[in-house]
C-alpha cells in the first residue's frame, strides 16, 4: 500500500548529505489480537455453480466464506506465534508464499488479514482473495497496513494457500531478502540482506541522536524509530516504489505505514528506509544528520498527514538535523545564500513543488533559514508550538500555518516572508 507522503531530498552540498522525510512508531500499549474481519457475503462475489464430486460445503457460499475466513485466523495466528508447522501445513505443496523464516524474524506482536474480496475461478474448488494485512511489531501502536492477493485451492480435505504476494507497488521487507532484526537500547533496526554488524551499527546511530529530536520535540512521541536497512539501492527503491536511478542520490525516506488519514503526535506504524550504499558515502557525521533529520519526521508525524506545509516540515527537520553538528549555519545553507547574493534567491517561502528537480537543495536551505528564524525569535519551544498549532489546524496547510503564524508569532504569512527575505539579505553579505 503506497505512503500517503515521502520526501525525495538530495545529497546537500556541504556535507553531501541528504534528507528525507519521516515519522514512526510510538509507545506500545497493551496490543489486541488481529483477526479477520468477516464481510457480508453480499459484498464478495457469487458462489460457484454446481460441480460434480466437490463436496456441498466447499459450493454453499456461507461455508465456504466461513471456512475461508477460519483458515485466515488460524494463519495469522501462526505467523503471529512463530509456528512454522501451522504455517506449512496451510500451504499447498509447491505454494509460492512469504518464507516463513523472514515473517518469524519480525518482532510481530499482531498479525490478521481482512478479506476484502473474493473471486470464484472456473474450478469452483479455487478461489482469490483480495486481503489486507495487518500487522504491529512489538514497538508500534497502530497496525501496519498491507495489501495481498491469495489464491486458495480445496485439495479434497482442507482449503490451503496456493500462491500469497503483496498486491501493489511497493514490496515489503520479507519479499526483498532475509531479514535481520536488531534491538537499539531505543531503535529496532530491520536489516534487508544485511549482516548483524551493519544492523548494529544503525541502531547504535538511531540510538544516539534519538534524545537530540526529543529535546527540541519533547518526550511526546515513542522515542523508537524502526528502521529498514536495505542492502541494495535497488532492493530500497523496490520497498518504495522508486526507480532505481532515481534513489541514486537518497539516503533515506521515511513513510508512513498505518493506512490512516491522520494520527496523534506521531504515534503509529512508520519506516524509516535508508539507501544504504548513499548513506556509506556519507561521513558518520552526515549520517547522523540524515538520521536526526528522518526522525524529526518520526517525531511529529510529517508523514501522515497534509495539514503541515512542506517548507515547515523540511525546514524543522533540517534545523533539528543539523542542530549541535557543529556545522554552522552559513555552511549548512550555503546553496541559497549564494544565490541570494547572485540575486537570484527565492522571493516566497518554497512551495510543495520547489522539493523536487533541480532546485530540491535551495528549497531545503530556504525552509531551514525559515525556522532558524523563528528559533532567533521566540525559542525552540516555540518553533515546536508553531509546528504542533500548523499540524493541529483544520483548513489546508497554507491556511494552518497562517492561523499558526499568527498564534505563535503575533505576524501575518506575508511579514513572516518578508522578516525571512531579510534574513537571507543579512546571512548572505
Amino acid at each position: 500500500m503506497p505512503p500517503r507522503r515521502r520526501r525525495w531530498p538530495v545529497v546537500a552540498a556541504a556535507l553531501a548529505v541528504l534528507v528525507s522525510l519521516g515519522a514512526i512508531a510510538s509507545a506500545l500499549p497493551d496490543t489486541p489480537r488481529i483477526g479477520v474481519v468477516a464481510q457480508d457475503p453480499a459484498s464478495l462475489g457469487d458462489a460457484p455453480g454446481d460441480a460434480a464430486g466437490v463436496p456441498g460445503e466447499v459450493l454453499d457460499p456461507t461455508s465456504r466464506r466461513a471456512a475461508l475466513a477460519q483458515l485466515l485466523v488460524d494463519r495469522g495466528e501462526a505467523v503471529r506465534t512463530g509456528d512454522r508447522r501451522a504455517y506449512r501445513a496451510q500451504n499447498a505443496p509447491g505454494a509460492v508464499v512469504p518464507a516463513f523464516d523472514r515473517l518469524a524474524a519480525l518482532p510481530l506482536a499482531g498479525w490478521g488479514y481482512t478479506i476484502d474480496a473474493l473471486t470464484s475461478a472456473e474450478d469452483p474448488r479455487e478461489v482469490e482473495l483480495a486481503v489486507t494485512v495487518r500487522y504491529r511489531l512489538d514497538v508500534d501502536v497502530a497496525d501496519a497496513v498491507v495489501g495481498e492477493r491469495l489464491t486458495v485451492r480445496y485439495d479434497g480435505t482442507a482449503w490451503r494457500v496456493v500462491r500469497e504476494e503483496t498486491d501493489g507497488p511497493r514490496a515489503q521487507p520479507w519479499d526483498l531478502g532475509d531479514l535481520t532484526v536488531v534491538r537499539g537500547s531505543s531503535s529496532l533496526v530491520i536489516g534487508v540482506g544485511v549482516d548483524a554488524t551493519i544492523a548494529r551499527s544503525y541502531a547504535r546511530l538511531a540510538d544516539r541522536v534519538t534524545p537530540d529530536v526529543s529535546a527540541v520535540w519533547g518526550r511526546t512521541w515513542s522515542r523508537a524509530p524502526v528502521l529498514v536497512v536495505a542492502r541494495t539501492t535497488t532492493m530500497a527503491a523496490r520497498g518504495l516504489d522508486r526507480s532505481a536511478e532515481s534513489m541514486r542520490a537518497i539516503a533515506a525516506v521515511t513513510t508512513a505505514e498505518d493506512g490512516l488519514d491522520s494520527r496523534a503526535g506521531g504515534r503509529g506504524a512508520d519506516r524509516v528506509w535508508t539507501n544504504t550504499p548513499t548513506m556509506a558515502t556519507l561521513t558518520e557525521l552526515g549520517r547522523e544528520i540524515v538520521l536526526r533529520h528522518e526522525i524529526t519526521h518520526v517525531a511529529a508525524g510529517a508523514a501522515a498527514t497534509g495539514r503541515t506545509p512542506l517548507w515547515l516540515e523540511e525546514g524543522f527537520a533540517e534545523y533539528v538535523g543539523y542542530r549541535g553538528s557543529g556545522v554552522p549555519l552559513r555552511t549548512a545553507t550555503r546553496t541559497v545564500l549564494a544565490e541570494q547574493r547572485a540575486g537570484r534567491g527565492p522571493r516566497t517561502l518554497p512551495s510543495a513543488s520547489d522539493f523536487s528537480g533541480g532546485s530540491i537543495a535551495v528549497a531545503y536551505e530556504a525552509a531551514h533559514l525559515a525556522c532558524s528564524l523563528v528559533v532567533q525569535q521566540v525559542g525552540e519551544d516555540g518553533l515546536a508550538r508553531l509546528y504542533r498549532a500548523t499540524a493541529a489546524g483544520t483548513g489546508d496547510a497554507d491556511a494552518n500555518v497562517a492561523a499558526a503564524l499568527r498564534e505563535v508569532l503575533g505576524v501575518l504569512t506575508p511579514q513572516f516572508q518578508r522578516q525571512w527575505r531579510s534574513y537571507l539579505d543579512r546571512l548572505a553579505d
